[in-house]
């Protein structure tokens, strides 16, 4: 006659598989939800991204350089306007106007224009939003540390072939305006734009989005590279 056994398995063995098996299970929905952010962190900047493009936004703006010890070297104010495809930057020291296909930066501190028609790069290193639409999509996007508050915090990390390690952008979970970006160089120096009056929806004619040298002295030099 056959009997059942009576034989169990070690109490520790048992508790050993328990673990393991939560800890897998930890692992992965620690890993699901991070991912899960990841993504909502993507969509979050191409929402912003493309209703900036639907609409035509306003802006004052505070432009800081900063040192390799991320000490102000230089502080600047100005007005920001965008439309489309076009934008223009006005501050005490230069103003910039790109219509779509020509750019004209005018230098105050030496009187000279320069037109040029500039590349998808070049217009990202003047546009804080040129920037975030030109690094969308070859930059690993996530949630910054400390990602609480009234802003959304979130790190664009660029390809190694762009100029900055680091796109550090805040965004109001309220309004979903642009609040920041800093710009962390590979070369030690980074740039803070602080975005204020962020206006959506803004009547804003073409003429903003062109140089008048009408509303200038007319001894300026006209730099032509096109």
């Amino acid at each position: 006659m056959n009997k059942k056994s009576n034989i169990k398995a070690p109490l520790g063995g048992a508790l050993s598989l328990s673990k393991w098996v939560w800890g897998v299970f930890f692992l992965f929905s620690f890993s699901s939800l991070f991912a899960q952010s990841d993504r909502q962190a993507e969509r979050i900047i191409a929402d912003f991204i493309n209703s900036v493009e639907r609409n035509s936004v306003q802006a004052e703006f505070e432009l800081t350089t900063l040192d390799s010890n991320n000490r102000p070297m230089q502080v600047q104010n100005g007005i920001f306007r965008m439309r489309g495809n076009k934008f223009s930057l006005l501050t005490d020291e230069f103003d910039v106007f790109f219509d779509g296909t020509t750019q004209w930066t005018y230098m105050d501190a030496v009187g000279e224009v320069m037109i040029t028609e500039p590349t998808g790069d070049d217009l990202a290193e003047i546009n804080p939003i040129f920037l975030l639409r030109e690094h969308q999509n070859n930059s690993t996007i996530r949630f910054a540390v400390g990602n609480a508050g009234a802003n959304y915090s979130i790190d664009l990390i660029p390809s190694a072939q762009a100029d900055f390690s680091r796109i550090f952008v805040q965004i109001n979970r309220s309004t979903r305006n642009l609040v920041s970006v800093h710009l962390v160089g590979r070369q030690g120096f980074s740039m803070q734009v602080n975005f204020t009056q962020f206006q959506r929806g803004v009547n804003i004619p073409d003429c903003y989005f062109v140089f008048d040298i009408n509303n200038y002295d007319n001894d300026i030099f006209i730099n032509d590279l096109r």
